[in-house]
């Protein structure tokens, strides 16, 4: 954003971001006198935000899919349209571990540790006892293992708890009551559904459909949602087929017709119910995932195939002229992003861009909406413009 700028006070862009950050901090404490703000936190699995120049598809020229090279190439509308009306940090990183279990607990409790930080639905509760909050995701994310979780016990709602396990595992697990360690041997001995049979049942559009806005409808008085889709996580294949028989053959077509549609459905959703404008939308990503590069995965699968995420994180772009890598960094799984927009964010912050945060900023950027102080070792998206 502040490239070719002169950096100092004079700036009248400098000089209206900090205005525009005073009005927010404004807006947060008349809010407070009223009614506090909406916040929708959704996590889209392993959408990478940006990547590192240079790398192309062959079948297409273009970039590998990524928020910031399909908005600048007009390829994601819907997002697009969230960039443009909100603001928007373009190079977000995951400094810790790039799997969504561990990046679950990240974007609830703030830090890259593994048992330290605060809860942030449990801080905004104790400012707010009263706000309901909810938690929805297709995946087991809410247990999938004690110690890397969203922390269910704060949601008064919580999807994967409470019907996902119950309906594919026919495991009870009741609120209150932490899992035992025949609770997780009886997990092991359970087999999960194929991919493509869960996908069916539980897809994206389906978990928004069939769970989560009716139950935004039958709670009009909700506060905070965090929902987490993760179809694009499951969409290891090729960057680009020309003619894929469905949006799950290809990482190109996933992104475009498929994940794009669902957040523009979302949004429909929340400004048809009058919820826009009182609310902040957070959509940001836990990871990006592995092509090009010298990872072990990558290698394995060949050029311009989006594999998995699985370690090494940081990674070198792959020279296959050559058979080796190069001394560029791709660290292609770490680079994720953050877009905020809706009704409550500031006009003067709409259509603005920050250079750089990271996941572990999410819960301190809720937080900050609601005017609360937090102890999380993130940075507020808010306080970085």
């Amino acid at each position: 954003m502040w490239e070719g700028l002169e950096k100092g006070p004079g700036n009248p862009l400098i000089r209206r971001s900090r205005i525009s950050l005073n009005h927010i901090f404004l807006l947060v404490e008349v809010s407070m006198e009223r009614e506090p703000p909406r916040v929708l936190s959704l996590m889209i699995d392993q959408l990478a935000g940006h990547w590192v120049e240079g790398v192309k598809i062959q079948a297409t020229g273009f970039p590998p899919p990524n928020v910031e090279d399909y908005h600048l190439l007009g390829l994601i509308p819907n997002i697009s349209a969230c960039i443009r009306d909100g603001l928007w940090v373009r190079h977000v990183w995951n400094r810790g571990v790039c799997e969504t279990a561990y990046v679950s607990r990240y974007i609830a409790y703030g830090t890259y540790s593994d048992t330290g930080g605060e809860h942030v639905i449990g801080a905004i509760k104790a400012r707010f006892p009263g706000i309901k909050a909810a938690s929805f995701s297709n995946w087991d994310w809410d247990v999938f293992d004690p110690q890397h979780n969203i922390g269910p016990q704060h949601f008064d709602f919580n999807y994967t708890l409470y019907r996902w396990l119950s309906e594919r595992f026919g495991i009870e697990y009741f609120e209150g009551d932490p899992p035992s360690q025949q609770y997780w041997e009886r997990r092991k001995q359970c087999k999960a559904t194929k991919f493509e049979e869960r996908r069916e049942q539980f897809d994206d559009h389906g978990l928004l459909y069939r769970y989560a806005i009716p139950w935004m409808r039958e709670n009009q008085d909700w506060k905070i949602v965090y929902m987490h889709w993760v179809d694009h996580d499951g969409t290891a294949a090729p960057a680009f087929v020309a003619h894929p028989k469905s949006p799950y053959d290809d990482k190109h077509h996933h992104l475009t017709d498929y994940v794009d549609r669902n957040v523009g459905e979302l949004v429909e959703f929340l400004k048809s119910e009058g919820f826009w404008e009182e609310m902040v939308l957070i959509l940001f990503s836990d990871h990006g995932y592995h092509l090009n590069c010298d990872a072990p995965e990558s290698r394995e699968f060949g050029r311009d195939f989006c594999s998995n995420h699985a370690p090494a994180h940081d990674c070198f772009v792959w020279n296959y002229e050559k058979g080796k890598a190069t001394t560029v960094r791709s660290d292609c799984c770490r680079r994720t992003f953050i877009i905020l927009s809706g009704g409550v964010l500031p006009v003067e912050l709409r259509g603005q861009q920050i250079e750089k945060a990271e996941v572990i900023d999410v819960p301190a950027t809720i937080a900050d909406i609601f005017g609360i102080q937090y102890g999380g070792d993130g940075v507020s998206v808010l306080s970085r413009v």
